[in-house]
């Protein structure tokens, strides 16, 4: 009895945590450049975001990739994939009341990326600050669309951009 109490108690407690908060699907187009190889890939991703206050929250994204680039000059049947992606950062809206709205996000990124040819597998992963920009619209209170551009990767050796389009719910 006192451990179903004490569940009880701490699932309820939880519930604050999940106001405010939207779920996010997104189709992530991203391109991969480094001395050797220019690539791009599609990516699938789900984006959950819990609000801190009007203008600011916290978000976490997860991704996987959809499609595989096939790199040009490297080997025959070279291509190119994001196996994951995952990233946390935090998202200022600047004009979250209205139905059009602005927004900057500034975060930590960590990208799985792989090389399938016939020479070979080759697999790197990545990971550094990121920053990006982005529109959303409000189709109604619940759900919104957006477009946004990031860098996720931008030192010395390699640069990945991602450009997103996305379709959140608010629960």
């Amino acid at each position: 009895m006192k451990v179903k109490v004490c569940a009880s108690l701490l699932a309820f407690s939880c519930l604050p945590l999940f106001a405010d908060s939207n779920l996010a699907v997104e189709i992530n187009k991203t391109s991969f450049e480094d001395n050797l190889i220019e690539a791009q890939s599609n990516a699938i991703s789900v984006t959950y975001q819990h609000s801190l206050n009007e203008n600011f929250s916290l978000n976490g994204r997860f991704g996987i990739s959809l499609y595989d680039d096939e790199i040009d000059g490297l080997s025959p049947r070279s291509r190119f994939s994001v196996d994951s992606l995952a990233s946390a950062y935090v998202r200022f809206d600047a004009f979250p009341e209205q139905a059009f709205n602005v927004f900057a996000t500034l975060g930590y990124n960590y990208v799985n990326l792989n090389v399938n040819s016939s020479a070979g597998d080759f697999g790197e992963t990545e990971s550094d600050l990121g920053y990006g920009i982005g529109v959303s619209y409000k189709i109604t209170e619940d759900y919104s669309v957006y477009l946004s551009g990031e860098t996720l990767i931008d030192d010395t050796d390699v640069e990945m951009q991602s450009y997103n389009l996305g379709f959140a719910f608010k629960f």
